[in-house]
């Protein structure tokens, strides 16, 4: 079958980007919200592997590498996590890359990378709110908000109060983590 090069500039874009990360410094730890991105991508990348989902893994990858290619140094735990779940993917670039951070042995050799599951966790969500199913706003609550709670904030929501003024509520559609949907005629 005839090979069609159109695809690929998408992924020469991604592991270049990769290549330009590691040459910066690699120093210092990680910010609290870079830790956190660092573990979901590790977990969802294995996960994804096993699952065959090979494009949501690199997805991942790119986004966890979108936020290392704006900082001034790399944090160890990063740079060497993010060449870890690149390997299957990438075996020789993440192979020099790997020499380059110092490592004697082949890449290949380590061990899958760990992570802390209570970094996974997110402990706020981004909910919808909307009146007869339109978007009006988008508000961060806590991951484990009762639907009450969230109701109660919805209804005190400007854009909201706006929306529903002079209006009946016929119905309040609450899924939580989600959205808040209020029908009114």
């Amino acid at each position: 079958k005839p090979w069609n090069t159109n695809g690929t500039s998408g992924v020469r874009r991604f592991l270049d980007k990769v290549w330009r990360i590691y040459k910066k410094p690699v120093k210092g730890e990680s910010s609290p919200a870079l830790k956190a991105l660092l573990h979901k991508t590790v977990k969802k990348v294995g996960s994804d592997i096993e699952n065959l989902s090979f494009n949501t893994a690199i997805s991942a990858m790119m986004i966890l590498s979108n936020e290392l290619v704006n900082l001034e140094t790399i944090p160890q735990e990063a740079a060497e996590k993010l060449l870890q779940i690149l390997a299957p993917f990438a075996p020789h670039l993440t192979e020099e890359l790997w020499a380059n951070l110092g490592h004697k042995t082949s890449i290949h050799k380590e061990k899958w990378p760990t992570f802390d599951q209570a970094l996974t966790v997110d402990n706020e969500v981004t909910v919808v709110l909307q009146v007869n199913g339109k978007i009006k706003d988008k508000i961060s609550v806590p991951a484990d908000i009762s639907q009450a709670e969230l109701e109660q904030l919805a209804l005190n929501n400007e854009k909201i109060k706006a929306n529903l003024q002079n209006k009946e509520i016929l119905k309040k559609i609450i899924v939580p983590k989600k959205l808040v949907n209020f029908v009114v005629n």
